[in-house]
């Protein structure tokens, strides 16, 4: 028996299989495209960390010797050297800076060889701020003199800052930002912030403003986060949160009885405060705090300035004159808050 063939259904399928791959193609597109137009998915929120030990810097040689990069170099007859009372640090890969006010000396330290280099022409007291920009321009706040005093990477120093002294009646602090490199530079007398670009140049005066209910008494120390700039006002023991542009949006819960002696934020959103009254670092995320670390959990005795940058937690002890590293690494929800 011999089967007629017909070509014209032999077509007629093609084209119909052809037709549903383009037509599932096209709605494979649009799905993409209209997953495309929400943007990122959001990230799951922050919750509390374990601050793994990476460093406890307490003395090491004195080095008057630097490479081409800035970095101490080993030198024949060194002298062991101890830190006395550092008040401030600032640190961004491999540069760590400690402003020691006991000893009156801004040190740059190589944590790999304990080696400190002592920076000259740096006045160092009790008052003393650091910031390291993008750019590894080192800032050093003057508060006495409402000066501040730039160095390069290898320790030159910069041209300084033209900044108003009407826009600069008693400056307090300073926080640079890790993604642009602005450096934001706070006066806790007239309550404004100005934002300074990275080398000089025009800034910009942040008048921070909010309702009744969110108005600064003072400054005493700021922090840069991902979205937000964070203000300790000392007349309340309270931090204040705002936006790039200085609106006031509110204040962070669990911020209070007791003085704030350190603020710091890190990449993932949370705020870290130090409460000297409480002798404890509280953790915060979306304004509300969830988890306090005990100083004593972390070995320090008092904290004079927090820090973070690259996934880690820079924390200075006065009185136990030391600098603590500590790796910032989340943990889970259930594993409680001490």
């Amino acid at each position: 028996m011999v089967r007629a063939r017909c070509p014209w259904a032999g077509r007629a399928l093609a084209r119909w299989l052809l037709a549903g791959a383009l037509a599932g193609l096209l709605a494979g597109c649009a799905a993409m495209i209209e997953e495309a137009s929400r943007g990122p998915a959001p990230s799951a929120p922050a919750g509390p960390v374990s601050l793994m030990p990476m460093a406890s810097l307490r003395e090491g040689l004195l080095s008057d010797r630097l490479d081409v990069t800035g970095m101490p170099r080993p030198a024949p007859g060194m002298a062991p050297v101890r830190l006395v009372r550092p008040v401030a640090v600032a640190a961004r890969d491999g540069d760590v800076y400690v402003a020691d006010a006991g000893a009156g000396v801004l040190y740059r330290v190589d944590l790999a060889s304990q080696q400190f280099v002592r920076v000259l022409g740096v006045r160092v007291d009790e008052g003393t701020r650091l910031a390291l920009g993008v750019d590894r321009v080192l800032h050093v706040l003057d508060r006495a003199a409402r000066h501040i005093v730039r160095l390069s990477p290898a320790g030159r120093l910069l041209p300084g800052l033209a900044i108003d002294p009407f826009d600069l009646s008693q400056p307090v602090d300073l926080a640079a930002d890790e993604s642009l490199g602005t450096l934001m530079l706070a006066d806790g007398l007239t309550r404004q912030v100005l934002a300074l670009p990275p080398g000089g140049g025009a800034y910009r005066v942040l008048a921070l403003r909010g309702d009744t209910q969110l108005q600064l008494g003072a400054i005493e120390r700021i922090a840069l986060g991902t979205r937000h700039l964070y203000l300790v006002d000392p007349r309340c023991a309270c931090v204040l949160f705002a936006d790039r542009e200085g609106l006031l949006l509110g204040r962070l819960a669990g911020s209070g009885p007791g003085p704030l002696s350190g603020i710091a934020a890190d990449a993932q959103g949370r705020v870290y405060l130090a409460d000297a009254a409480a002798r404890e670092i509280r953790v915060l995320v979306d304004g509300r705090q969830i988890q306090t670390i005990a100083y004593r959990s972390l070995g320090v005795a008092e904290v004079a300035d927090l820090r973070v940058s690259a996934g880690i937690l820079w924390v200075v002890d006065p009185l136990g004159a030391k600098l603590e590293a500590r790796r910032i690494l989340p943990r889970a929800l259930g594993g409680g808050a001490k």
